[in-house]
């Protein structure tokens, strides 16, 4: 098998993996004792057990005169065999590196009484060992070939979940089920909200997404990292909004604050990041060092849906100054040092002065790849042939 060739071992998601090993009668009894052992042993094999990319592996020992008769007639070999036969999502090197690094020491067992056997590490005369014994599947069978061993699990637990639903509908009243798994505002009216899902169409449909920190990759498999507790503010500050102060009709005038120069040297501005840009608070830090502050601490805190600017004593011309870069109200508060204001940056803060975009793309990320703000991982998506699918 030559890596890189295409090759029938592979089908949709899966990868089907057939190694045989010759192993010197005389040591055949050695794999042996060593599998009734990792048998009887099994968290011998916990970090195999461990390695989700993996379906189904099985090593198995066929002595010389055990080999099926085929037609090829009654043949005379010197050594037993080992076969190995596993099952795996992702690609070979994927595969090896895992199992390399999971069991080292398991595999040096299992492969004990192999002949030339190199040990599992270094990885680089292992996977020779590997390749040059692999045998290529002439035919490979996948009831699930666009499914993972994860995705089958998930699928699996959601369906347990519906068959335990089924039943708790069945042996509840439709009051009763409504009251433990219908959760609705108290405002809410059924007929109303019957009579607008009539104009209720895919034209008139606005899907969003929520937000994503980065693209990971979790033993072997694409992944999206989120911000729990930010999508959890999010989620709830879209049902349940915060009501608009009494007189209030649009949004907040940005104040017109001014401070002096001596002022702004004077105060030293804490920066805390509580929106969904990453490194956005040492941007902000950044910027109100060029316009005179002093830099204090830059950090992360928990997500917030709204800017807040605290000032302590001394500090309020440039709390207000400060406030009015992000269209909100400076506060008082005791918890600040003197002579130092509090900046806990909200899910819209952006740079003062900088365009949400320009922010956004000037703000260096400390993930793989940066936040995207449209498309299938942020922003809308509009629902013109039916709901789409996001990946």
């Amino acid at each position: 098998m030559e890596a890189g060739s295409a090759m029938s071992n592979v089908s949709g998601k899966a990868y089907g993996m057939n190694v045989v090993t010759p192993m010197r009668p005389s040591r055949t009894w050695i794999n042996r004792a060593l599998f009734m052992a990792a048998r009887a042993l099994p968290r011998s094999l916990g970090g195999l057990l461990g390695l989700s990319i993996i379906h189904f592996a099985r090593w198995i020992i066929i002595k010389r005169d055990q080999w099926p008769d085929l037609g090829q007639g009654k043949q005379s070999l010197q050594n037993d065999y080992m076969l190995f036969c596993s099952n795996f999502n992702g690609t070979w090197d994927q595969y090896i590196d895992t199992f390399s690094d999971g069991i080292p020491g398991g595999l040096d067992l299992l492969w004990y009484s192999s002949t030339r056997y190199p040990h599992s590490i270094p990885i680089s005369p292992f996977k020779g060992y590997i390749r040059e014994n692999q045998i290529d599947t002439d035919y490979y069978y996948n009831s699930v070939p666009g499914a993972a061993q994860r995705d089958v699990k998930s699928a699996l637990r959601v369906r347990r979940a519906i068959l335990e639903l089924a039943a708790k509908q069945a042996s509840l009243s439709p009051e009763d089920f409504r009251k433990q798994y219908v959760i609705t505002d108290s405002g809410w009216n059924l007929l109303d909200f019957a009579t607008q899902m009539r104009s209720l169409t895919s034209g008139s449909l606005s899907f969003n997404t929520l937000p994503i920190q980065s693209y990971i990759t979790i033993e072997g498999q694409s992944a999206n990292q989120v911000d729990v507790p930010y999508i959890q503010q999010l989620v709830h500050n879209t049902f349940y909004p915060a009501p608009r102060p009494s007189g209030s009709s649009g949004p907040r005038p940005k104040a017109t604050a001014t401070v002096s120069a001596a002022e702004a040297a004077a105060t030293t501005v804490d920066v805390y990041n509580g929106g969904s840009i990453p490194g956005l608070a040492g941007d902000v830090s950044a910027a109100l060092v060029k316009d005179g502050f002093k830099a204090g601490q830059v950090s992360n805190t928990t997500a917030l849906p709204a800017t807040q600017v605290l000032y302590g004593t001394g500090a309020a011309a440039s709390g207000a100054k400060i406030a009015s870069l992000f269209g909100v109200s400076a506060t008082a508060s005791a918890t600040v040092a003197p002579g130092h204001v509090q900046v806990n940056l909200g899910a819209t803060a952006r740079v003062p002065g900088a365009s949400a975009s320009a922010s956004a793309s000037a703000s260096p990320s400390n993930s793989a790849t940066a936040l995207p703000t449209t498309g299938a991982q942020g922003g809308a998506v509009i629902a013109k042939n039916g709901i789409p699918c996001v990946d």
